[in-house]
């Protein structure tokens, strides 16, 4: 039922999400695929608690996680968009395997990805999704460095979750690790990475790149 109550409201949520390029714009229209598929840009779930949705994984190539939503009481139904990395990064093919499930009672409910890692899944278990873990694949990161950041709190009322590290950076950011706050884990933020911009036009007309950061001319 969440599942289908989801595809009816495309239009709000998954029109609007587009597929990321290496520069970071968007294009195309992304679509929710099945678990057993490997996807590029587009996304993967819901995952959930309930038997035979606990797990999903991008499962291809040259993709990470770049965005995120959920949907239901205390975000039940998650969601990841398997995009395209941005500039500098690129998988290896090596298993990075699943973190520890994190949740709300923990003492420090978050988990990252080892180093050199990307997030590319994510698994459920406990009533409403309450323990959470991201599975890892490790990639090369930008020589140039990046900038990271924990994005801000979300669930089910804000929608979809364009991954940024930064307020004026035009690189789509990817996950590396995940943490969750709330009654049953009702809010999420992921940890992102995004290549350092090293001139001005990697920031876009009239901004500067100001120590691997963009910033407003």
């Amino acid at each position: 039922m969440k599942k289908l109550m989801l595809i009816t409201m495309g239009a709000m949520w998954i029109l609007g999400c587009s597929a990321a390029d290496n520069t970071g714009e968007a294009s195309g229209e992304a679509t929710v695929e099945s678990t057993d598929q490997a996807v590029v840009n587009g996304w993967i779930g819901p995952v959930s608690e309930e038997a035979g949705k606990n797990s999903a994984t991008c499962g291809s190539a040259g993709v990470g996680a770049t965005a995120a939503f959920c949907s239901g009481a205390y975000c039940d139904d998650m969601y990841l968009f398997c995009g395209s990395l941005p500039r500098g990064f690129a998988t290896t093919g090596v298993d990075g395997g699943w973190t520890p499930y994190v949740s709300d009672e923990n003492n420090s409910p978050a988990a990252l990805c080892g180093a050199g890692n990307i997030v590319d899944g994510i698994r459920a278990t406990g009533s409403y999704a309450d323990n959470v873990s991201i599975h890892c694949t490790s990639a090369n990161f930008p020589t140039q460095g990046t900038n990271c950041a924990w994005t801000p709190w979300f669930s089910e009322e804000q929608g979809q979750q364009n991954f940024k590290a930064t307020l004026y950076g035009r690189f789509t950011a990817v996950a590396r690790g995940v943490k969750c706050s709330g009654s049953y884990c009702d809010n999420m933020s992921y940890f992102v990475c995004e290549p350092k911009c090293q001139t001005d036009a990697d920031c876009g007309s009239g901004d500067f790149c100001r120590s691997g950061t963009c910033v407003i001319g």
